[in-house]
C-alpha cells in the first residue's frame, strides 16, 4: 500500500513534468506574448499551468509548516480538517457567484486565501500552546511562532489592500471585494491571537516587577473586551460589504452564512462580558470573608489546595478567604478564576450565588442530591434494597492474595461446576475475577448455619450439587412434580460444610473490621 507522503511526492513529480512538457512547446511560438495568449485560450494548457501553480503553492506551505511549526499536535491537525472543508466552499462558490476574467488570478486568490486561513488557524492554537508553557516575556517573542504570527499579519494587510485596490479600477470589483474581505477576517484572528500574546506578555511583565503576585486578574476583562471589539468591527465590516453587493449584485450564500456566524458569535460575547462583570461585582456583596472560626474548621482552599492565611480576612487580597452558600472556602483569586467556567460549587456543585440556604443548594446539585441520613427510607419507599459490597482488609484473609481482591461473599465461581465432584474449593472463592462468577442470596439459620436461595432455574443447573457433601457424577435428574418447583418458586438448599466454615469466616472477619471502624469513628468524633 503506497503511503500518502509517496502519493504526494508522485503528484508533485507529476505537476513539475507537465509544466516541463507545456515549456517545451515554447519553441513552436514566435514570441512569449503568443505563447501566452494560447495558454489562456487552450482549456487544457491552462489546467497543466494551473494545476503546477497549485500544487507548488502547497509545496511551499508544506515547508513553511515543517519550519514554524515542526510537527502538528493532533488537536491543530483536527481543527484544520474540520475548518478547512467550510471556507474552501466559500471561497469557491465566490468564483462561481461571479462572471472572472482572468481566471489564473482568481484561482491564485483562492489558494492563497485557504494556506493563509489554515496557517492561521495552525498558529492560534499553537499560540495557545505556547502561552501556557512560557514563562518569561523572551521566550513569546523570541519563538517561531512569533515571528511567524507576524509574517501572517504582514502578508494579510498586505493582500487585503491590493484586493481592495483592485476592486476599484478591475472589471471584477465584487470579486476582488470578496477576496479582500476574506484576508480581513483572517487578518482579525490573527490579532485576536496577538492580544492575547501581548496581554500574557504584560502579565509575565507584571509578575517579574512585582506588581502582581501570580497572575494579573484585569487579564480576563482586557481580552474579553479586545475580543469583543475585534468581532464588532468584522461584523460591521462583512454587513457592509453584504448591503454594497446587494445594491448591484446578488449576494453569495458563503457570505451571508459568514454574516450570521458573526452575529451569533457577537452576541454570545456580549453576553458573556455582561455575566463576566455581573458576576465579579456581585462577589463581595452576596458572598462574604470567611471567618476565623470557619478557617478554624477548614482552612485549606478547595481549588489550590493551599493553606488560608487568617491575616487577609476582610483585606480584599487576592489570598482573601471567601466563603460560599454551600460553607465550603476558596481563595478570591480561585473563585475568580473558577467563575468563569462554571457558577457552581467546586466541590458539592451547589450554585454559587443563591439565595437559599445551603441545605437547598445541595438538593440543586447538577450531578444529584448528596446522600442524606434518609437515604434508606428513600430506598425502602421505592420497593428496593441497598446490599452494599463488603471490602475485606488483605491482612487478615490469609486466603487471598495480596495483590488481588476478594470478591462478594454470596458467590460462587463457574469453574467449580467443571468438574465432575461439583464442589466448592474455597480459595477460589477469592480469586475468581469478577466475570467468572454466580450470585445467590443467602439465608441465616438458628443454628449459625446458612442456607442458599435458588429459584427453579438455578436448582436445575447446580442446587443438587450445592446439597450434597459427598462427591458424585455430574448427571442430574430434574425435579419431580410433586416437589412443587414452579418457575418462579424459591427453594433453601444447604451449602456443603466446607462452605459454611468458609463463609463464617469471611463474616467474622467483616464483622471485625466493622467493629475497628466503629472504634475509630468514635475516637475522631471525641477528638
Amino acid at each position: 500500500m503506497i503511503s500518502i507522503f509517496w502519493l504526494r511526492i508522485l503528484y508533485y513529480s507529476f505537476s513539475t513534468a507537465g509544466l516541463a512538457a507545456l515549456l517545451s512547446l515554447i519553441r513552436t511560438y514566435p514570441n512569449w506574448y503568443s505563447f501566452a495568449v494560447a495558454i489562456g485560450t487552450n482549456s487544457y494548457m491552462f489546467l497543466v499551468l494551473a494545476n503546477f501553480v497549485i500544487a507548488w503553492h502547497f509545496i511551499l506551505t508544506e515547508i513553511s509548516i515543517k519550519i514554524f511549526f515542526g510537527r502538528l499536535r493532533t488537536l491543530e491537525a483536527n481543527h484544520v480538517f474540520e475548518r478547512s472543508w467550510a471556507s474552501l466552499v466559500g471561497l469557491i462558490m465566490i468564483l462561481l457567484s461571479f462572471q472572472a476574467d482572468n481566471s489564473l488570478i482568481m484561482l491564485l486568490l483562492v489558494v492563497n486565501s485557504f494556506n493563509l486561513k489554515c496557517f492561521g488557524w495552525m498558529l492560534v492554537d499553537r499560540i495557545e500552546y505556547k502561552i501556557q508553557r512560557s514563562n518569561t516575556v523572551k521566550q513569546l517573542l523570541a519563538s517561531k511562532e512569533f515571528v511567524a504570527l507576524n509574517g501572517c499579519l504582514g502578508l494579510a494587510g498586505l493582500m487585503t489592500s491590493v484586493c481592495d485596490r483592485s476592486s476599484l479600477d478591475s472589471d471584477n470589483g465584487e470579486v476582488y471585494l470578496l477576496f479582500a474581505m476574506e484576508y480581513t477576517s483572517t487578518f482579525l484572528n490573527l490579532l485576536k491571537s496577538y492580544a492575547s500574546l501581548v496581554l500574557n506578555s504584560v502579565e509575565m511583565t507584571r509578575i517579574r516587577l512585582g506588581i502582581d503576585q501570580e497572575e494579573w486578574e484585569s487579564k480576563t476583562f482586557y481580552m474579553r473586551v479586545t475580543k469583543l471589539i475585534l468581532s464588532v468591527l468584522k461584523f460591521v465590516l462583512l454587513l457592509a460589504v453584504v448591503w454594497g453587493i446587494m445594491s448591484f449584485y446578488h449576494v453569495p450564500i458563503s457570505l451571508v452564512r459568514d454574516l450570521y456566524v458573526s452575529a451569533v458569535s457577537l452576541l454570545h460575547q456580549v453576553r458573556e462580558l455582561r455575566a463576566h462583570l455581573r458576576t465579579f461585582s456581585e462577589l463581595n456583596v452576596k458572598l462574604s470573608d470567611a471567618t476565623v472560626e470557619d478557617l478554624a474548621e477548614h482552612d485549606v482552599c478547595i481549588v489550590c489546595h493551599e493553606e488560608m492565611d487568617e491575616s487577609k480576612i476582610g483585606t480584599g487580597d487576592r489570598n482573601t478567604p471567601k466563603k460560599l452558600n454551600c460553607s465550603h472556602i476558596i481563595h478570591l483569586s480561585c473563585l475568580k478564576k473558577w467563575i468563569d467556567i462554571s457558577q457552581t460549587c467546586p466541590m458539592c456543585r451547589a450554585p454559587v450565588f443563591s439565595d437559599n440556604s445551603p441545605s437547598q443548594n445541595v438538593h440543586t446539585n447538577v450531578a444529584g442530591p448528596l446522600p442524606d441520613n434518609n437515604a434508606p427510607a428513600a430506598i425502602a419507599a421505592q420497593g428496593t434494597r441497598d446490599e452494599p459490597t463488603p471490602t475485606i482488609p488483605l491482612n487478615a484473609n490469609n486466603m487471598a492474595d495480596i495483590y488481588r481482591s476478594s470478591p462478594i461473599l454470596n458467590q460462587i465461581p463457574r469453574d467449580a461446576f467443571r468438574t465432575e465432584r461439583r464442589e466448592i474449593p474455597g480459595r477460589s472463592i477469592l480469586e475468581n475475577d469478577d466475570n467468572n462468577w454466580f450470585q445467590f442470596p443467602l439465608q441465616s439459620n438458628s443454628d449459625n448455619s446458612f442456607k442458599v436461595m435458588l429459584n427453579s432455574q438455578d436448582y436445575l443447573r447446580f442446587g443438587r450439587d450445592l446439597s450434597t457433601t459427598q462427591a458424585r457424577p455430574s448427571t442430574r435428574i430434574p425435579p419431580s412434580e410433586d416437589e412443587g418447583i414452579s418457575s418462579s418458586s424459591e427453594r433453601n438448599t444447604d451449602v456443603n460444610t466446607e462452605t459454611y466454615q468458609i463463609i463464617q469466616n469471611q463474616a467474622q472477619t467483616i464483622a471485625n473490621l466493622q467493629q475497628r471502624i466503629h472504634l475509630l469513628e468514635q475516637r475522631l468524633n471525641s477528638q
